[in-house]
Order: C-alpha cells, then structure tokens, then sequence
C-alpha cells in the first residue's frame, strides 16, 4: 500500500507549487514595477522552480501508486514550462541540448505584465514564450495525470469491492466532466 507519510508530502508539494503557478497566472507581472528589474526575475524564477518542484512531487505520485507509462515523464520533462525552467532558471550557462552546451538569456524588455518573454540562444536567435500558455499547457497534463493517479489509488484500495470501486469511479469521472 502506499506509504502514507510520502503521499501526504507530494500532496502538500503539489498543492503549494499548484498554488503558486495559478497565482503567476492572475498576476503575472502585475505585482512589479513598470521598470523591468529583480522583482520580474523573482517572479519568473519562482513560477518556473514552482513547476518543476509540481513535475518532482507529481512524478514521484505517480510511481507511489505504481502507474506504469513512461510517456508520463516525457510528456512532463518536455512541456514548455519545464525546459524554460531548465534552460534559463536551472541550467543558463551549462544548458545541454542535443549533446550541445547551449546558452539562453532573457531579454529584460520583454517581460510584460501578459506574461511573455523573449529568450536569445547561444547564436543570438530570439523566441517569444507566453508563459500563460506554457502554464496552462502543464496543468491540463497535470490534470490527466492526477485523474490516473486518483483511479490508480481507488483501484488499489477498493480493487477488492467491485461495487464500491465502481462507485468511486463514478464519482471521479463526473469530477473529470466538470472540468
């Protein structure tokens, strides 16, 4: 059975990192100042380690309640959020792509208060980013995923009661719909 102690900390994890990513999303960059300057950066950072501290918590759920597809963690690790994340939050001088170091550098000017940014690469190409986009993006995966983990759970727990497994079911997928 799942250990108790792990599944309430990723709970905790997800709930606060979730926490923070929608709050990126009401205020984007609302809460600095017209001047581009550390508080964007703040915000930038913390939305990008919020979702890659969600990716850890929920993949490690996902191995908890011993869901077997390996295209769970590439679909996470290749979501735009988390190679924005690892490309200019985790990694900006020693980033590895395709076997290549590369580099990436936010443009300062281009953080706006919709949420976007420009990053310039190692040869000096420019691409625009929405991080609402990339956010929204992740947490329609995310949702999937904890819908698996959720029928994952109730399977572990009620496989040995048809009815009330079946029940719960249910009641999950009328939460799914509602969505």
């Amino acid at each position: 059975m799942v250990k108790r102690l792990h599944f309430n900390e990723y709970l905790d994890t997800i709930g606060d990192s979730m926490m923070a990513l929608i709050d990126f999303l009401n205020y984007k960059f609302d809460k600095c100042t017209n001047v581009v300057d550390g508080n964007h950066y703040i915000r930038l950072y913390g939305v990008l380690s919020a979702a890659y501290i969600n990716m850890a918590a929920i993949l490690n759920l996902v191995h908890l309640v011993k869901i077997k597809n390996k295209s769970l963690h590439e679909d996470l690790k290749n979501s735009k959020i988390i190679f924005l994340r690892n490309a200019i939050a985790a990694h900006p001088t020693n980033f590895s792509e395709a076997a290549d170091i590369v580099n990436y550098k936010v443009v300062r000017s281009s953080l706006n208060e919709q949420g976007r940014l420009k990053l310039i690469d190692y040869q000096n190409n420019s691409v625009q980013y929405d991080l609402v986009s990339a956010i929204n993006e992740y947490i329609k995966l995310i949702d999937i995923i904890l819908f698996d983990i959720c029928t994952n759970l109730v399977r572990m727990r009620y496989g040995f009661s048809n009815e009330k497994m079946e029940c719960l079911e249910k009641s999950l997928q009328k939460i799914k719909g509602s969505k």
